[in-house]
Formats: structure tokens, C-alpha cells, sequence
């Protein structure tokens, strides 16, 4: 008997092998017809397909494998990259906050030194000027000395030192 269907429906020859099996323990096994039939469509050519699908199907099977054994360590990889990352950013946002607190605490000292600084000045008036006063703070006189330093500005720093004139 030839199979005219193609080498890959093994359907037939299924049928013809488990037909064949249910008689093959008889002693007059190549008498009956469903032995011969399966003896027929068992071909070299078919018994050859049958073994180059196993082993296309079996190297099929371990490139799945490996595949997913790549794409789980893939996915581990990415898994350790992204918790590396995340402890990172946790480390740096610790870091900018600290430094948000610093830069904070500087700018306070600061203000504070200038605000002192401020106090301390030696041509500072120990009262606010009223409004529209213009006058110097050194002699008293209204005006500004039209931009220049008060001339006795140097007599009243020599004197707040203690220096006073020598002779």
C-alpha cells in the first residue's frame, strides 16, 4: 500500500500501527491484512520523517528552553539593575535633602552675620533717620557732600579707635 499523503500526516500510519498492535501478539502475525497494511506504510522514507521531525522538534524545544532561561536572566539582570538604581536615587534624594537642610541653616547664619554686621557698622546712626533726612551721620549737616565722604569722617574714626591726633 503507498501513502499518497504527505510524509508528515502520520495519521494513517497511527492507525495502521495500533491496528497492527492489537494483533501482533498472534503467531500468524504477517497473515493478517491490518499487519500488512501497517508493514506497507511504515517506509523507510516515513520512518525517516518521523525521526528528522523528533529531532527538529527536540532542537526546537531547547532553543525554548534556553530562550527562556535568557529572558529569565534578562529579567534578573534587569530586576538587579533597576533595584541598583532605585537605591541611587533613594541615596541621592537623602543627600539633597541633607543638603537642602544645610544650604538652609547657611543662609540663616548668614542673614544673622549680616544682620549684625549691619548693627556694628561704625557710620550707622544710633537712630533711624526720620523721613527725608539727608543729612550726615558724621557732622549733622544736610546734605550728602555731594556724594564725597563727610571731611570729618576721619577725625571721628581716629577718635573711635582712640588714636586721636598726635602732636
Amino acid at each position: 500500500m503507498k501513502n499518497s499523503n504527505a510524509i508528515t500526516d502520520y495519521t494513517e500510519l497511527q492507525r495502521l500501527a495500533e491496528a497492527a498492535l492489537r494483533n501482533w501478539p498472534d503467531s500468524k502475525l504477517f497473515e493478517r491484512p491490518e499487519c500488512e497494511r501497517f508493514i506497507d506504510a511504515a517506509r523507510p522514507e516515513v520512518i525517516l520523517a518521523l525521526i528528522a521531525e523528533n529531532e527538529r522538534l527536540e532542537s526546537e524545544r531547547a532553543d525554548l528552553w534556553r530562550g527562556k532561561r535568557d529572558a529569565e536572566a534578562t529579567r534578573d539582570t534587569k530586576s538587579a539593575v533597576i533595584a541598583e538604581l532605585k537605591a541611587e536615587i533613594a541615596g541621592l534624594r537623602t543627600g539633597y535633602e541633607a543638603y537642602e537642610r544645610v544650604n538652609a541653616e547657611l543662609k540663616a547664619d548668614n542673614e544673622a552675620l549680616r544682620k549684625e554686621r549691619d548693627a556694628r557698622h561704625p557710620f550707622k546712626p544710633f537712630h533711624e533717620p526720620s523721613i527725608g533726612y539727608t543729612g550726615c551721620v558724621i557732622c549733622g549737616v544736610f546734605t550728602d557732600h555731594g556724594g564725597l565722604p563727610c571731611p570729618k569722617t576721619r577725625a571721628t574714626a581716629d577718635a573711635a579707635l582712640g588714636q586721636g591726633e598726635q602732636s
